[in-house]
């Protein structure tokens, strides 16, 4: 079982069929769905940005590859990797179905193998599928032709969002997440923009708004964005929901293990061809006059990742707006040559 780039030490799972020599009954019950895929969840889960590419997207890219997609498939969770298995009700099998992750590629919610059964299968107590797929793999990272914008557009179609690609009128939106790594000075940075670029929409996102909108009004969103700013982690992968030819700004943090500005995302973004994405390199100035200092830098961080280094978990305060500036500039300027009456 492959449950995408992440692999929980020491819940690395052996696994292999159980193979039955009999013939299938002439009664056996087939399941509605004409697609299965069993697959297994990790502890990630509960993060945006895992569920979203450790999960879906693997699934998706497996069957995709296999040409073997259906809205309609159902999707059976294998055992856990992990010790947390209910980190899947966060994003993909929420109590409330409209913050659903899932939705983007399945109509059908989540079951565990027992609980999949099809409609006369009692007296047999056997379930049959046309087509059943066992794990998953991160293929756009690896076969050239699983590329990434099939699952923004099957996303887009399945849950109903009007996708008319890159606006007329340019919108520049920063995300404003709560938590760890927020950019604290973000709506000084808006309001630069937004006097540099009199004629463009400038719109600050907080993070509680994000949490209360649905998926699709999360897709909707960013479908109408031309230029995102998102601080880097689980939320700024949302980012993968631009149109195309639009421009992602995501923050890199300082590690202090290699004295570097990293990329925390760039496995997932290293293969996604029709965004642009521009990692906003920071500096250690960047870090200081935070609200977050230094508890953000606590031994259990350095420790948990020694290979990171201690401001990965911290929050930022960009200087020199000029540097931010013109990358949005850039951005903006890129829009505009596709549309030579701006």
């Amino acid at each position: 079982m492959h449950a995408g780039h992440v692999t929980i030490e020491p819940y690395i799972l052996p696994w292999a069929p159980t193979v039955v020599t009999r013939a299938i009954p002439r009664d056996a019950a087939y399941a509605s769905q004409p697609v299965a895929v069993y697959a297994s969840t990790n502890d990630y889960a509960f993060n945006y940005g895992h569920a979203l590419f450790d999960f879906l997207y693997a699934v998706f890219n497996q069957l995709q590859t296999l040409q073997l997609y259906t809205p309609d498939f159902q999707l059976l969770l294998a055992q856990h990797q992990g010790t947390n298995p209910d980190a899947i009700n966060i994003f993909i099998n929420p109590e409330n179905s409209e913050r659903s992750l899932l939705r983007m590629i399945s109509r059908n919610p989540v079951l565990p193998l027992h609980e999949f059964r099809a409609a006369g299968s009692e007296a047999a107590d056997l379930t049959c599928v046309k087509t059943l797929v066992a794990g998953s793999a991160h293929m756009h990272l690896t076969l050239a032709r699983a590329r990434a914008l099939p699952f923004r557009a099957a996303a887009m179609v399945n849950l109903g969002v009007n996708d008319q690609g890159l606006a007329r009128q340019p919108r520049i939106t920063l995300l404003d997440k709560r938590g760890k790594r927020r950019i604290e000075n973000l709506r000084e940075i808006a309001a630069a923009l937004a006097a540099d670029f009199p004629r463009v929409q400038v719109v600050v996102v907080n993070g509680a708004s994000i949490e209360r909108m649905s998926i699709r009004q999360q897709l909707e969103l960013m479908a109408s964005t031309t230029v995102l700013i998102t601080p880097c982690g689980g939320l700024g992968t949302v980012s993968v929901f631009l149109p195309p030819g639009g421009t992602a700004i995501v923050m890199n943090y300082y590690n202090t293990a290699r004295n570097t500005s990293t990329q925390m995302e760039n496995i997932y973004y290293s293969n996604v061809e029709y965004v642009d994405y521009q990692y906003f390199p920071v500096v250690l100035e960047d870090y200081e006059g935070t609200s977050d200092r230094p508890g953000c830098e606590n031994h259990e961080t350095a420790k948990k990742f020694a290979t990171q280094g201690k401001l990965i978990n911290c929050n930022l305060r960009i200087k020199d707006l000029w540097r931010i500036r013109m990358v949005v500039n850039a951005a903006v300027m890129r829009w505009a040559a596709r549309d030579e009456n701006w």
